[in-house]
């Protein structure tokens, strides 16, 4: 899994916020889940924001 910090373009380090890290590890396991029940085929964007309780912009700015 990846890291909560990000670097900045200027190398200093930024820790992610609690709510988008929380965020993120709901899309992630949604995801999975979805891609073990249906395959990869059987996932959508729209589909993994709906079962990880988030908007669809929010997956987007987060993996689009």
């Amino acid at each position: 899994m990846r890291s909560a910090c990000k670097w900045c373009d200027d190398g200093t380090v930024r820790r992610e916020r609690t709510d988008a890290a929380r965020n993120r590890a709901k899309i992630l396991a949604a995801a999975a889940d979805i891609v073990a029940a249906h395959g990869v085929a059987g996932l959508s964007m729209a589909e993994v924001a709906a079962a990880a309780g988030v908007g669809v912009g929010t997956l987007y700015r987060r993996f689009g």
